[in-house]
């Protein structure tokens, strides 16, 4: 099964966990901080192929995910982005 990993946990990060999480993918919604109440939430809602968890600024945290979608504004991933590059 692939696992997706999503940044961000608005309704955009919300609507695409939910969704792949019905089309049979593991995913994991994560954010800044390891008690985000609306990852929370939305893991809850969504059953055992959905979990939440940080991204910290590292390429590494990222690599055991078929795709990582951003679905955060622009400004808050430029910082992690250009870490990457």
């Amino acid at each position: 099964m692939k696992k997706i990993g999503i940044f961000g946990t608005g309704m955009v990060g919300n609507t695409i966990g939910s969704k792949l999480i019905q089309l049979g993918y593991q995913v994991k919604m994560g954010s800044r901080s390891a008690n985000n109440e609306k990852a929370a939430a939305w893991a809850a809602q969504n059953g055992p192929n959905a979990s939440t968890g940080t991204f910290p600024m590292r390429p590494i945290s990222v690599k055991s995910f078929s795709t990582v979608p951003r679905a955060t504004p622009r400004r808050r991933y430029s910082a992690w982005q250009e870490r990457i590059a």
